[in-house]
């Protein structure tokens, strides 16, 4: 269970909130970062089935197998940016979370003029590896703006407090708009592709005063 920092480290209680995080600048835009990355986060991996079928005309069964594609270059995805922080000075846990988030910004528009099936499967294989660092980097991130290693569980459990309203929202916020008219229209679809693409910006954005905060540190 996280635990409390005080002048004393024996005498630590146990704390779910750590109130002087909030005053911490760089770890406020960091929360910012996670709440506007993981509300774009889980968009492709619940339409790009539906995109695939009403865009490429895929049948339903082969437009499920892109999941698979995906995640397959998720597991590559959530191991490399780790080992990248650990060998890079210059780039650490932050910088490598800035650009690999940004990557997936830049993918995320891509994906609106995929218009083809061979170019969707390459695309789910890439998004998937570079999408899949925003869940690998968020504890390595967010140990290095924690002043004691025995506050680590309490702030990380601060960042998925403020990330998992955005995982409930994002997702049906694009169902709407995927179904804008009552239908699902290309229009809608690519509306849902847009919104994601701008939250991921967004958030990626607020990791970057991150990123400098701990080059000076």
């Amino acid at each position: 269970m996280p635990r409390s920092s005080g002048d004393d480290t024996k005498s630590l209680t146990y704390l779910f909130l750590d109130k002087r995080a909030w005053k911490e600048l760089p770890f406020i835009y960091y929360l910012l970062a996670n709440f506007f990355i993981f509300l774009g986060y889980y968009i492709p991996w619940f339409y790009i089935p539906t995109a695939a079928q009403k865009l490429l005309q895929m049948s339903e069964t082969a437009s499920f197998y892109l999941i698979a594609v995906t995640h397959t270059g998720g597991m590559f995805g959530r191991i490399i940016p780790g080992y990248i922080a650990s060998h890079s000075r210059r780039l650490g846990a932050a910088g490598t979370h800035t650009i690999f988030g940004l990557s997936s910004t830049i993918i995320a528009f891509v994906w609106m003029g995929v218009n083809n099936v061979p170019g969707l499967v390459i695309w789910c294989f890439i998004w998937g590896f570079f999408a899949s660092s925003h869940i690998a980097m968020p504890p390595a991130v967010t140990s290095d703006l924690c002043p004691l290693p025995e506050m680590l569980g309490t702030r990380l459990g601060m960042v998925e407090a403020i990330a998992s309203p955005a995982v409930l929202i994002g997702s049906p916020i694009a169902g709407a708009l995927v179904e804008m008219g009552g239908q699902v229209t290309r229009a809608g679809i690519l509306a849902a592709q847009a919104f994601a693409g701008v939250a991921l910006l967004m958030g990626s954005l607020f990791i970057l005063p991150v990123w400098f905060y701990t080059k000076r540190t």
